[in-house]
């Protein structure tokens, strides 16, 4: 059988990730601008989305020649898959027999994207070499914790041998049912929501009680320091956290020495753009551009996430750049000033990065013009550090902004839904529709 153009660029993928080490950053630059270059031609011929793209902006595949060119194409958002998803397909491929995967629909309505089963293949590989490189191992005994729908997957080959085994347990089950199911599976490796385990080890704080995990990696959702602290006392766990989506695959992983996120450059390409220019910044939202996605190439693509770069050589002394205040799905948008313009609420979130008397915090949204601060506070947190936040906050919004702090013993929300710092009203109109309760937003607990 003749080989798709796609199946041949996705199995030169597979044999240079086989083959990489990281070793220096020219190096890995050379193999990510070899990539990009490879998905250019591939999307400019066989897929019409971008091929009248790259027309309408004046460029030929020839044009994009490094990660600094990618600034002549727009940013999509998850919008533009969703609205437009046949022709951002390839030709190679039958739409409608493609393997489906679907996010999670944390920012709003769910997204499928089509994948080949080649495709698949090498997403579930560059997953698992991720988790091997921080102390996975085949015979480890997995547990994940997450959504129902994502969870009913067909055991791979390699499972039915008894390697890379994996259970599932739903995450809208009560704390103590968890528990219980852990207890029960006595996993080597967790898999889960960062607020998961953060509902899992308070429950075990409460109880006094313990589970022995030795490995957890976090994903989606903010992993707190606190949260970590707590997971590491209650069960023995050596936490890493991760960072990627459906859509992405891997981008960043936690470095155990230096604390923020190596990005794999030469597997994506991550840009941080200032919010409302689209003008690289240090600290923005994040445009990742993958460079093994064939089936539906995705350029330029805003998964809602903010971050910064750490311009400071990592400890650890690998070449790869580093990503801190990384915020999956942190901030949503606000209409500012009401009834004006959509734009990103971070504004809201500079003042607490910069606050060491803030434990954990998170905003909710009560009308256009007023927001509710949730925060779990230091013993250092006291009427000064109030009055100067809420100074900060008039500050930014010339006064029309309203303001109201609550200090809580922790942030409660509903079980089925990921944490963000920011809690908007569009967002708590979409958890009432799924029949979420938004009350405990609201609680003094």
């Amino acid at each position: 059988m003749r080989l798709r153009h796609l199946d041949l660029e996705v199995l030169r993928i597979f044999a240079s990730i086989a083959a990489t080490r990281v070793v220096d950053a020219a190096a890995l630059a050379r193999i990510q601008t070899r990539r990009l270059r490879r998905l250019v031609r591939y999307a400019y011929r066989h897929v019409p989305f971008y091929r009248d793209l790259f027309e309408r902006c004046g460029l030929r595949p020839d044009d994009v020649r490094s990660a600094r060119d990618l600034s002549r194409l727009p940013v999509i958002g998850t919008d533009v898959p969703r609205a437009r998803l046949p022709e951002m397909v390839s030709r190679e491929v039958d739409l409608d027999r493609c393997l489906r995967r679907v996010t999670a629909g944390t920012t709003g309505a769910a997204l499928l994207c089509p994948w080949t089963r080649l495709e698949m293949l090498l997403d579930m590989m560059r997953w698992t070499q991720g988790y091997m490189r921080h102390g996975l191992r085949p015979w480890h005994k997995q547990a994940k914790i997450g959504i129902p729908p994502l969870m009913n997957r067909r055991p791979t080959f390699l499972q039915k041998l008894g390697l890379f085994r994996r259970r599932y347990f739903p995450v809208l089950e009560s704390a103590p049912a968890k528990i219980a199911w852990l207890r029960e599976q006595r996993p080597d490796a967790l898999f889960t929501w960062a607020s998961c385990l953060d509902e899992i080890s308070r429950q075990l704080e409460r109880e006094g009680g313990s589970l022995s995990i030795p490995l957890v990696f976090s994903a989606s959702d903010m992993l707190w320091p606190d949260t970590r602290r707590r997971v590491h006392e209650r069960m023995g766990a050596r936490v890493t956290n991760t960072y990627g989506s459906v859509e992405t695959g891997p981008a960043a992983w936690e470095c155990p020495v230096g604390g923020g996120f190596h990005v794999l450059t030469h597997e994506v390409i991550v840009e941080i753009l200032d919010e409302r220019e689209d003008r690289p910044s240090r600290r923005g939202r994040l445009v990742c551009t993958p460079l093994w996605r064939f089936t539906m190439p995705l350029f330029r693509y805003a998964i809602g996430d903010m971050a910064e770069w750490d311009d400071r050589p990592c400890p650890c002394g690998s070449p790869l750049p580093v990503l801190r205040n990384l915020q999956g799905r942190a901030c949503d948008l606000i209409q500012w000033p009401p009834g004006g313009p959509w734009v990103l609420a971070a504004p809201l979130l500079r003042p607490m990065y910069e606050s060491p008397e803030v434990r954990q915090f998170q905003f909710v949204q009560e009308a256009p013009d007023r927001f509710l601060l949730r925060v779990v506070d230091e013993p250092t947190f006291g009427p000064e550090t109030e009055r100067r936040l809420l100074a900060d906050y008039r500050t930014c919004f010339d006064g029309k902004m309203h303001v109201r702090i609550r200090k809580v013993a922790r942030i409660r929300q509903p079980p089925e839904v990921k944490f963000t710092t920011i809690v908007t009203l569009k967002r708590l109109e979409e958890i009432r529709i799924r029949g979420g309760d938004v009350g405990c937003f609201f609680e003094d607990t």
